[in-house]
Parts: C-alpha cells; structure tokens; sequence
C-alpha cells in the first residue's frame, strides 16, 4: 500500500512542478492546505498565499486573512470548488 501525504504536505512539491511550466502569482488553498511554513515559502517566491488558517486564526493571521486582495483571490477560490 502506498502510504498517502497530507494536503499540506504535498502544497510545495505541486507549486514546484506547476511553477516549472507557469508563471504563477498566488497559491489559493483551503485550509487542509495551511502550515506556517507553507505560507511562509509562497510568500518568499514573491507569491500571494490564500490559504485560511485551521481552527481560530490568531490576530496576525486575521490580519493576513481580511486583507483585500486576500478576500478577493479567496472569493474566485470557492468559484473553482464549485467546478471540482
């Protein structure tokens, strides 16, 4: 049996792989996507990370959360779930 990798485990090897063919600006997630890492190495390639955090966020996470540009990416986001 092939052992199976979390969500948020698997974020950085297919934002590698998609990053080799695309030009990608942001990584949108839903919250089994969320680590402290994860965000913090989106955000070092200079992308915007629109993953919710697990559970209640903490006030520097409802920061980063009810920013804009975060709450307008993370509206096309639940778009795309529909079509999932």
């Amino acid at each position: 049996m092939i052992p199976v990798q979390p969500d948020n485990e698997m974020l950085i090897i297919m934002l590698d792989s998609i990053r080799k063919h695309h030009q990608v600006s942001g990584c949108s997630g839903d919250k089994d996507f969320y680590s402290k890492e994860n965000v913090e190495l989106i955000e070092l390639f200079d992308m915007k990370a629109v993953i919710p955090k697990k559970g209640k966020p903490g006030l520097s996470d409802q920061q980063r959360q009810s920013e804009p540009a975060f709450m307008k990416i993370r509206r096309r986001h639940s778009a795309i779930e529909s079509n999932i």
